[in-house]
């Protein structure tokens, strides 16, 4: 891309301001590349091959595409959509799309085409849509109008906005922006193919084209090895800045991969042994031992290559895991989390071992707050020493990956391997626990969930509850006691403690609304562990093997949010439960 058009709010000769915010209106500015980098076309003679002339009005006027072919320019002004076409090296004054596109005060300036010209891809806000701004497709007649739009499926288009629709040149990829999705905050840029002439549900393209800020107007070139996409990420010149990236990089000839290893049952760092053996050569190319005092560790592999992990712990069985390295152009330390644990299940020993491969630059999500920060600390055994300064990006990388998704997350995976053991003597098992004077295995029961605040038992609960009763009952069981915990979700609904605040005539401030629903909370968790106790009660199980409790939110399972604040409504659900735990009777 040796050419460009863009759009910009910047002060330009006589550009009026608007009124409302204070800044120039967008006016639309052409640019080259030349030996000493990007420069602005000033020269009228030469900006005429590129764009119609007075394009530029005195309010907004933006930028939006080309056709493939690069004889027409759809542009926005006025609220609307419209169309120029380079006829006999001249450009023809901009025409209004037609009605079908251009509806009064629902169009923003975003549009693609396909590379035949007879299907436009726009963004609207209207009552047919999903909500928000939606993308919408209308196909051209034989006369040259545009067809009454429909809208695309929920495989792209959410209950927020999306904007930015960016068709590739072979038509089979769409790319757009979303806020409504799984986003790393505001909007993120995501990708749907074209399969069997249905979208599939698009996927995030990940780091380092997203980020905690808005990243938006993504566009390649007809290979996808070069394009351009807008984003108002930190380090930028202002406020949405362009960012520039090419796919054909060189490869680093090596890179790093810290990590952490540490034992799932206690959660204790451990002392391990790492080799990582190139698949392709069968050769040793890195080896190391992780620190004991935290787990951490540091291998050195190459780009682009397949390996074999082999882990060899105090305590375990020497296992081995395969993965890939992604390609890799610019220096930073990639992350790997290894978790090793030994179960029991159909009265088999077992020995798993899990690895979170978090292969992009973790520096770039310095400005995230875990989500959970406690949450993560009791799930991932961070000690923070002195000569870790990767204490606080870890600590950050893997609250994030606790909301990313392998199968649409590039350069991020989780795999598991697990392998038949024998026990060894220093090991314990995660799943059972064991009464060391009579050997009795204690069996566990899966939680029981609810409804959003609700504390009745769902049909899926009370199964679970007969069982348990059923066993508190046995021979076994009736020298048990059973632990009940009540606990809810973090949700809040700022709109509806305005509204209960209003109907009881009290002040309403974010402090005292975070208050009313922490106690709502916990009264709502003490209400499923009662409930929970009864049912059993009504089942023949005795008061005396019952103990109920309730922690309200404050013992997530998972991160009521996301890392941009909002809710994790997935999460969420595993959040509002019961758990039961079986211990031995004291004998007194």
């Amino acid at each position: 891309m040796k050419k460009t058009i863009f759009t910009s709010r910047r002060k330009y000769k006589e550009n009026k301001l608007d009124v409302i915010d204070l800044l120039p209106y967008e006016d639309i500015y052409a640019a080259k590349k030349t030996e000493n980098g990007w420069i602005l076309l000033t020269d009228k003679t030469e900006l005429k091959n590129y764009l119609p002339e007075n394009v530029n009005t005195k309010k907004h006027d933006a930028s939006i595409t080309y056709t493939a072919d690069g004889k027409t320019i759809f542009t926005y002004k006025k609220d609307a959509i419209w169309q120029s076409d380079y006829v006999n090296e001249t450009w023809s004054p901009l025409k209004k799309l037609n009605e079908n596109i251009n509806v009064n005060k629902f169009n923003v300036p975003s549009v693609t085409i396909s590379s035949d010209g007879n299907t436009l891809f726009f963004v609207a806000t209207k009552k047919d849509g999903m909500g928000g701004k939606d993308i919408y497709k209308s196909v051209k007649k034989p006369s040259g109008e545009w067809e009454i739009p429909t809208v695309l499926s929920a495989n792209i288009n959410s209950k927020e906005d999306e904007d930015a629709p960016f068709l590739t040149q072979d038509g089979k990829t769409l790319y757009f922006s979303s806020k409504g999705r799984n986003t790393m905050g505001g909007y993120d840029i995501y990708k749907s193919e074209l399969i069997n002439n249905e979208w599939n549900v698009a996927q995030n393209i990940g780091i380092p084209f997203n980020s905690p800020s808005d990243d938006i107007f993504f566009i390649v070139n007809h290979t996808s090895e070069n394009g351009f996409f807008s984003s108002n990420r930190i380090g930028g010149y202002g406020d949405f800045d362009l960012f520039s990236f090419s796919t054909q990089c060189k490869n680093l000839e090596n890179i790093e991969i810290r990590g952490i290893v540490y034992d799932n049952t206690n959660k204790k760092p451990l002392s391990a042994k790492l080799t990582l053996t190139n698949i392709n050569t069968n050769t040793v190319e890195s080896s190391t031992s992780s620190v004991i005092t935290n787990g951490k560790f540091l291998l050195v592999a190459k780009p682009e290559n397949s390996y074999k992990l082999t882990i060899e712990a105090e305590g375990f069985n020497t296992q081995t895991i395969s993965f890939s390295t992604p390609k890799q152009c610019e220096y930073f330390q990639s992350f790997s989390e290894i978790s090793l644990e030994q179960v029991v299940a159909d009265s088999k020993n077992y020995q798993v071992a899990t690895v979170r491969n978090s292969f992009f630059n973790s520096k770039e999500l310095s400005d995230i707050t875990p989500a959970n920060k406690e949450a993560i600390q009791r799930e991932v055994p961070f000690v923070k020493i002195e000569t870790d300064e990767n204490y606080d990006i870890d600590l950050k990388l893997i609250s994030y990956s606790r909301n990313l998704n392998p199968a649409t997350t590039p350069n991020f995976s989780i795999i598991s391997d697990t392998i038949p053991v024998e026990l060894l003597a220093s090991t314990v098992n995660t799943n059972t626990e064991v009464e060391t004077e009579t050997s009795q295995t204690i069996p566990q029961f899966e939680s029981v969930y609810f409804d959003f605040d609700n504390s009745s038992l769902t049909k899926e609960a009370k199964k679970e509850l007969d069982k348990l009763a059923k066993f508190l009952q046995s021979a076994d069981g009736k020298t048990m006691v059973l632990n009940i915990t009540g606990h809810a979700d973090g949700k809040r609904d700022l709109e509806l403690n305005k509204k209960i605040f209003a109907k009881r005539k009290i002040p309403f401030t974010i402090e005292a609304a975070e208050q009313r629903s922490k106690e709502y909370n916990k009264q709502l968790s003490k209400n499923r562990a009662e409930k929970t106790s009864i049912y059993l009660k009504n089942k023949g199980v005795k008061s005396t093997q019952l103990t109920v409790d309730y922690v309200g939110e404050d013992q997530p399972e998972l991160p009521n949010k996301n890392i941009d604040g909002s809710n994790n409504l997935d999460n969420q659900k595993q959040n509002r439960r019961v758990t039961l735990k079986l211990s031995k009777q004291s004998v007194l």
